[in-house]
């Protein structure tokens, strides 16, 4: 089973790469694949939830079960910092 990652904006300095595959062999959750793609990303996301916007196939994990949401093979999620700007 495999789900795809994508990384944007500065986080990808966490992770070295943009696009990230994953092999799970079982549903995982956010909380988990935050932790294997980077351990310093998911330190730095968990204790700021308000800079991050994390979808799972477009829809946002505050509108499921936050990091406890979980991931399905097929399922693309999408973790980006938030942006602002005037």
């Amino acid at each position: 089973m495999m789900i795809e990652v994508v990384v944007l904006g500065f986080f990808q300095d966490y992770t070295g790469r943009k696009n990230i595959e994953l092999e799970i062999e079982k549903p995982i959750t956010i909380r988990e694949i935050l932790k294997r793609i980077s351990p310093e990303l998911a330190e730095y996301i968990e204790s700021h939830p308000e800079n991050s916007i994390i979808l799972v196939n477009g829809v946002s994990i505050y509108n499921m079960k936050g990091f406890d949401t979980r991931v399905r093979d097929g399922d693309k999620i999408s973790i980006m910092p938030v942006v602002g700007g005037g």
